[in-house]
């Protein structure tokens, strides 16, 4: 069994550079847990941060060969900005240890905003698909999906559907059918001082 959460104090273990996720797994079905971290942004070469590097929305998702991928933002906070980028670690050893796989999104040039992200794997052999990786996300308010053919390394991204209302994406979930039909819901706000007139919308790749 694999966890992850924010870490938002010291790292109760060795990070590879300032902190990110923690990671958290058992192998006796819940019952005693192990602890470590995911890796940072010196492994990703996501380019310098002049401030804290920090891991957050950990997404996890395995696929049929015992690997367990991890899918996180990797964020780079000064006193005036804030730097974003997806990517996906990836674990052969059950969680305990873990390798850089892929970058999804960097935009730590650009500051665009990378935000609330999930991920899903099509694990269907009989699936057209079989093996795919999906992962969704919203760009400054834009919702997003990519795919990786490659086990999580290369990524190719596409523009979901503009809503019917909202003037806000927040947030996605992924589910894969046996067929590897995909669908995603996101969520939508209008937002002005407040946030107001929730709705959900789904939508499907076939």
């Amino acid at each position: 069994i694999v966890a992850a959460a924010n870490t938002w104090g010291t790292a109760g273990a060795a990070c590879d550079n300032d902190e990110t996720q923690s990671v958290f797994y058992s192998s006796d079905g819940g019952a005693t847990w192990s602890y470590t971290c995911a890796p940072s942004n010196n492994l990703f070469a996501l380019g310098t941060c002049n401030g804290s590097v920090f891991g957050s929305d950990p997404a996890l998702a395995w696929n049929d060969n015992n690997e367990v991928f991890l899918n996180y933002m990797l964020l780079c906070s000064t006193v005036t900005t804030t730097k974003y980028s997806m990517v996906v670690a990836r674990s052969a050893d059950g969680g305990a240890t873990w390798t850089n796989q892929g970058v999804i999104k960097n935009s730590w040039a650009t500051t665009a905003l990378e935000d609330k992200n999930f991920y899903a794997i099509d694990t269907t052999p009989a699936s057209p698909y079989y093996g795919r990786h999906y992962t969704c996300w919203d760009r400054n308010n834009n919702e997003k999906l990519a795919y990786s053919t490659s086990n999580g390394a290369s990524w190719t991204e596409v523009d979901l559907p503009t809503a019917a209302s909202g003037t806000y994406d927040l947030a996605c979930e992924i589910a894969v059918q046996k067929n590897g039909t995909v669908h995603v819901v996101f969520d939508t706000l209008d937002c002005g001082a407040n946030c107001t007139n929730e709705r959900m919308f789904y939508t499907r790749s076939t």
